[in-house]
């Protein structure tokens, strides 16, 4: 099923934001060893808190957040497609306690701006 959704998101996703789900994706499936290989709906909430749990345990709040976020997209369209009637990864509740990095700076305290970093040209020259 996890196949099947990454293709059917592929074009209508950023590749990026597509690659980042595909990674969560795989972190899921090495969560719930022989569980993925069973029918998708033996997956219960129990089995995406844990691997929530876990990944917070060992990533940034925000990343585990966004883990969340493309698990109850993965559902929410397995329960539009049928492969699941009610989906499992629906309670668990939004992880707070992530906080932004502070903007980067130059050595003496000037905000770096993405688009210009210290040596690159200025756009439009």
């Amino acid at each position: 099923m996890i196949e099947e959704y990454k293709q059917s998101q592929k074009n209508l996703l950023a590749e990026s934001y597509h690659s980042s789900q595909a990674l969560h994706l795989r972190h899921l499936v090495r969560h719930l060893g022989a569980v993925a290989d069973a029918p998708c709906d033996r997956v219960c909430f129990r089995d995406l808190d844990r691997f929530l749990k876990d990944r917070l345990s060992n990533r940034h709040p925000n990343t585990a957040e966004r883990e969340r976020i493309t698990l109850l997209q993965l559902y929410k369209w397995a329960a539009a497609q049928g492969y699941v009637e009610h989906s499992p990864a629906s309670v668990p509740a939004p992880i707070k306690g992530g906080v932004d990095r502070p903007p980067a700076r130059t050595s003496d305290g000037r905000r770096l701006c993405p688009q210009r970093l210290p040596g690159a040209p200025r756009p439009g020259r």
